[in-house]
């Protein structure tokens, strides 16, 4: 059975606060710890998983605060690859 619901727009605060989180910061940030220890090998390789959903979450899982958060997080995954030792 499927309800339907309401959810409250955003505030920029809270769309900030996801994207912080779960937009890709903390994972380049380990990425560069990392590097500063010189402990990662030649040619390593780092994942992100994502939650796609069904049609019926795209709404808020795509396209809202959590959508904003994996629009960064495939920002920060480019970038971290192109970072990867050699």
């Amino acid at each position: 059975m499927i309800d339907e619901v309401t959810v409250e727009v955003a505030s920029q605060e809270d769309i900030d606060n996801t994207i912080k989180v779960m937009g890709g910061e903390d994972w380049e940030m380990w990425i560069d710890a990392l590097k500063e220890a010189d402990v990662l090998a030649d040619n390593f390789k780092t994942t992100a998983y994502t939650y796609i959903g069904k049609e019926l979450t795209w709404p808020i899982y795509g396209h809202a605060t959590i959508g904003k958060a994996k629009k960064t997080l495939t920002v920060q995954r480019k970038r971290l690859k192109s970072q990867q030792k050699t």
